[in-house]
C-alpha cells in the first residue's frame, strides 16, 4: 500500500543522510518548519557527525512549524537532543566539528525550554539536573562540561 507519509518521511531521511548539504536537504528543511500537513506524521550511533548534525537541524525546523503540536512529543525528542550536547565523543573524524554541533544542540535546548518550560512543567528541573551531573562530574571529559554548560 503507497502512504505519502511513508513517502515524505523516506525522502527526508534519505536527503538527512546521504545529501545534507543539498538545495533539496533545505527545501525539506523548510517544509518541516511551515508545512501544515505534517503534523499526523510526527505521530544511528554518535559517530556519524553529518548525520546528527542534520538530524539537530531537523529538529530545530520542526520546532519552527507553527502547525505542529509538538509539545507531547519533546519526551522523546529530549533524549537525543541532550546526547549530542553531552557526549563524551560525536564524530569519527579530526575535521567532524563537535564543538559547533554543540553550540546549535544548546541553542536547541535554550530555544525549547524558552518556548516549552511553561508547558511541559518538568522540562527544565530534568534539563537542570542532567546537566548538572555532566558538570560536576570530575570524571567526565572536557567537551561533556562544555555541552552541559554552554546552554
Amino acid at each position: 500500500m503507497f502512504c505519502l507519509g511513508s513517502l515524505y518521511f523516506d525522502k527526508t531521511i534519505d536527503l538527512t543522510v546521504n545529501r545534507s548539504d543539498s538545495a533539496l536537504f533545505k527545501e525539506a528543511l523548510l517544509s518541516l518548519a511551515t508545512d501544515s500537513g505534517l503534523h499526523p506524521l510526527v505521530s544511528s550511533g554518535l559517530s556519524d557527525f553529518n548525520l546528527l548534525f542534520a538530524l539537530m537541524r531537523m529538529v530545530w525546523s520542526l520546532l519552527q512549524n507553527p502547525h505542529i503540536y509538538i509539545e507531547p512529543y519533546l519526551h522523546q525528542l529530549m533524549p537525543s537532543v541532550v546526547t549530542c550536547l553531552v557526549a563524551k565523543r560525536i564524530g569519527n573524524r579530526f575535521a567532524d566539528n563537535h564543538w559547533e554541533l554543540r553550540d546549535f544542540t544548546a541553542n536547541l535546548v535554550a530555544s525549547i525550554c524558552e518556548r516549552f518550560g511553561h508547558v511541559y512543567n518538568n522540562l527544565q528541573t530534568r534539563l537542570t539536573k542532567t546537566l548538572l551531573q555532566a558538570f560536576l562530574d570530575p570524571k567526565r571529559a572536557l567537551t561533556q562540561h562544555y555541552g552541559a554548560i554552554k546552554v
